[in-house]
């Protein structure tokens, strides 16, 4: 294996830095440093996720053109710190989000989670030359990392970091070889070479380290490329001559890996999802497809839904299978994009055959962003159509999009002190089975993390630059509830390929609703049409109430995400713009 330790200097300049890589030496496999597209620095790493797109392309023409696996650094994905791994033909093989951010208190403090969120699984990867295992940066400070790849079969563990310049002298060639001198792996640290933004230096010192603890290479502060061979066998031989894995009790301390991971919503087989907006109008409707028919369930909690089709989820009912909820704006005159929805299916003769005509079941929900945008506008057949044309590609995208366009929150004061939100997304795995929940979060009350009280939207005065909390300003002027609070709803759905029936499905619909009062608040008032459904292709068999559990994280995930990758438009602030400082 001949792997390219590139410890590059890195610019705020992201066309510097990705003409850095455009010529690389003859290698098997490049790593990259943490962060090679941007500066290590709180300040520039806020605006980092606008680069991925243009850098992710980079990596994939480069991989393809030089047939070469790369190990790309980290570059900033939505709101985690992630690692892409590509093979020769340009394809993304998987990533790996930070599980462990780097917080620091002294003089200066330093805290990684005010720009990124963790990830909440570890990464093992296969490649033509063995197995290897991903960690980054300050995740290397926690052993337990590094054993759990080890455990699962790794034989070189690629680190890249950005360890300061003090932090670099003190510990870094220290954590390298101590954690592969106790897995008994290779260890391959890239950092940028020593380059200052602001108050942060970088300490360069990529380094590699064999299963003995030796350094086989050690680079400076410069920037230069380095390639190194290797035999991952050479690992093997390590292990006889130190049966170290033979002698450890396991039965008394073996660390296990959590089971349940991050995964993509479209690697949910079986469903596609696509969007259609009018963002003129601030309106659009979200479409989730199961062209072969998905057995359903649903639970309306808010007290003023404007809803299609929800009846028939009863388990009473004789419909044993739906083809696509639609999610829509322009309250209930948005259920006529349910209609194109159909005309859709039905011309790809998906639904019931009913004499040479095709019915396909179609449920919809909808939420009121008719104060948003224009009050006329509202999702129409045209647009339900076009959104299932867009399911098509499976690529859905979440913040101002599709049912999400014209979303707000925090509207107890009015639409003045309001806050934009959108659509989110998000999906977990565990073994064989996968959950995923969309929603658009158009609710009254506030956007909080899960079970705590920080808040990412809701009431906001731009005059003063404060929030407000809309549980206890309704609490100290409840007369106005009557009045402020009717243009809401929070309109979800959960899909997964669990085998379950009707009636489980809707204690699932049920069940994710706690997800909801996680991290709205209020949530399901009067004037609300809260709803999710939930949507199964009965694919693996499953335990309920464990998919109910997966039902609600991904909720809370896709509750965060509709509330942090929503940007400011129609005279609204969002999350990003009020914490760019």
């Amino acid at each position: 294996m001949k792997i390219c330790m590139y410890q590059m200097s890195v610019s705020m300049d992201n066309q510097q830095n990705i003409a850095k890589l455009k010529d690389i030496p003859d290698c098997d496999i490049l790593v990259l440093p943490e962060m090679w597209n941007c500066p290590y620095h709180n300040d520039a790493l806020k605006t980092a996720y606008l680069r991925h797109d243009e850098s992710l392309m980079a990596l994939k023409k480069l991989a393809k053109s030089h047939r070469v696996w790369i190990v790309a650094g980290s570059i900033c994905a939505d709101k985690y710190n992630r690692c892409y791994i590509l093979n020769s033909d340009g394809d993304i093989v998987c990533s790996y989000d930070k599980t462990h951010l780097f917080e620091f208190h002294n003089k200066q403090d330093y805290c990684e989670n005010e720009v990124f969120m963790p990830g909440n699984h570890l990464q093992c990867f296969d490649t033509p030359w063995g197995r290897c295992g991903i960690l980054l940066c300050y995740d290397i400070r926690f052993p337990e990392v590094s054993r759990i790849l080890a455990q699962n079969g790794a034989q070189i563990l690629f680190c890249p970091a950005a360890f300061n310049e003090q932090a670099t002298k003190k510990h870094w060639k220290l954590f390298t070889q101590t954690r592969a001198l106790e897995n008994e792996v290779f260890l391959c640290g890239v950092a940028p070479a020593k380059y200052t933004y602001k108050n942060y230096t970088s300490g360069g010192h990529s380094m590699l380290v064999d299963g003995f603890g030796n350094i086989v290479v050690e680079l400076g502060e410069e920037e230069t490329c380095k390639v190194v061979d290797i035999d991952l066998n050479d690992i093997d031989k390590v292990r006889k001559r130190m049966p170290y894995w033979k002698v450890r009790r396991n039965d008394l301390y073996e660390l296990k890996e959590e089971k349940m991971k991050t995964i993509q919503i479209n690697e949910i087989e079986g469903f596609q999802i696509g969007s259609a907006q009018d963002t003129e109008n601030a309106t659009g409707c979200t479409v989730i497809l199961c062209k072969e028919g998905a057995t359903a369930g649903v639970d309306v909690r808010g007290g003023g839904p404007a809803t299609r089709e929800t009846d028939l989820l009863n388990p009473k009912n004789m419909v044993q299978k739906i083809h696509a909820v639609t999610l829509s704006g322009g309250s209930a005159f948005g259920l006529e994009s349910s209609s194109g929805v159909m005309q859709y299916l039905s011309e790809h003769e998906i639904g019931f055959d009913m004499k040479n005509i095709y019915i396909p079941i179609v449920c919809e929900a909808c939420l009121f962003d008719c104060g948003v945008g224009n009050s006329k506008a509202y999702p129409n057949k045209q647009m339900g159509y076009d959104a299932c044309m867009e399911a098509e590609k499976n690529d859905p995208k979440q913040g101002n999009v599709g049912a999400g366009t014209g979303a707000s929150v925090g509207k107890f004061f009015g639409p003045q002190y309001a806050m934009k939100a959108g659509l989110g997304f998000s999906a977990l795995q565990i073994g064989s089975l996968k959950v995923g929940a969309i929603v658009a979060v158009n609710a009254c009350g506030d956007i909080f993390y899960p079970n705590s009280d920080k808040p990412i939207a809701g009431i906001y005065d731009r005059n003063t630059n404060t929030r407000l909390f809309s549980e206890n300003e309704i609490l100290k002027a409840a007369e106005k509830m009557i009045n402020s609070c009717g243009m809401n709803t929070t309109i979800g759905c959960i899909i997964t390929n669990a085998d379950l029936n009707k009636a489980q499905m809707n204690k699932i619909a049920s069940m994710a609703h706690n997800g909801y009062a996680r991290c709205i608040r209020p949530v399901h008032t009067s004037s609300d049409g809260d709803t999710i459904f939930a949507m199964t292709s009965n694919k693996v068999p499953a335990e309920q109430d464990l998919v109910g559990i997966m039902a609600v994280k991904a909720m809370e995930q896709a509750i965060v995400n509709a509330g942090t990758l929503a940007d400011s438009a129609y005279g609204l602030a969002s999350y990003k713009e009020i914490t760019k400082d």
